[in-house]
C-alpha cells in the first residue's frame, strides 16, 4: 500500500512491487488488527465497514423479536 495525499498518489504509475523473484500488487485498502486502513489514511472505509456490520446485526434482531413476548420485546 502506498500512503500519501490524493495528489501524490496520482503520480504513482507503477503499482507492482518486485520482491526477490516475484511481483506483488499494491492495494488501496488493508485490514490490520480489525481496522481498515486506506492509502490516504482516511477513516471512510472503516466507518463504512462498521455501519455495514451494525446494520446487519440490527436486521438479525428482527428474527429474535418474533420469538419474544411483547413485554420482553
Amino acid at each position: 500500500m502506498w500512503l500519501g495525499s490524493k495528489h501524490q498518489l496520482s503520480k504513482i504509475t507503477n503499482r507492482d512491487v518486485p520482491i526477490i523473484s516475484s511481483t506483488t500488487h499494491a492495494v488501496d485498502t488493508s485490514r490490520d488488527l480489525g481496522v481498515m486502513v486506506d492509502s490516504r489514511l482516511t477513516m471512510a472505509d472503516q466507518v463504512a465497514a462498521i455501519c455495514r456490520g451494525a446494520y446487519y446485526q440490527l436486521r438479525q434482531l428482527r428474527f429474535v423479536t418474533r420469538s419474544l413476548s411483547p413485554e420482553a420485546a
